[in-house]
């Protein structure tokens, strides 16, 4: 009973410090340009889910009606609430049956994001190097 819920109470505990521990540890040896890369890429993909969210939330309510149909059915390679459903939908959006509106959203946020993105990194390397152009 509650003895076995504490015991997997500390077990959870102790494996998420060490998990913690060692991306700390692991993080820390990277470059802080590329760790700052891996976070705004993570940081737009979580905003993208959002919007998809946000797109479904809209047809469910009857609000927006077009585009609301599946565009495909993923549940039989992987379900949404499985463990690895669920992780993946809470980092990136995963749904087994997305609409075209979600697909529009999400893709819409990607494209917007990541053009205004590279338009204030072009912006940033002329500032500090006048006269010479930079690949982003």
């Amino acid at each position: 009973g509650s003895h076995t819920m504490l015991i997997g109470a500390a077990l959870d505990l102790l494996t998420g410090s060490l998990l913690g521990l060692l991306m700390y540890f692991d993080l820390s040896r990277i470059r802080p340009h590329h760790l700052f890369d891996i976070t705004n890429t993570l940081v737009l993909l979580l905003v993208a889910a959002l919007t998809s969210q946000l797109a479904r939330t809209l047809a469910q309510s009857g609000l927006v009606t077009f585009w609301s149909d599946s565009l495909w059915d993923s549940s039989w390679l992987l379900t949404a609430d499985s463990p690895l459903g669920t992780f993946l939908h809470a980092l990136i959006g995963y749904d087994a049956r997305p609409s075209g509106l979600q697909l529009a959203f999400y893709v819409g946020a990607i494209t917007i994001i990541g053009v205004a993105t590279r338009r204030m990194r072009l912006r940033q390397a002329r500032r500090w190097h006048p006269g010479h152009v930079l690949s982003a």
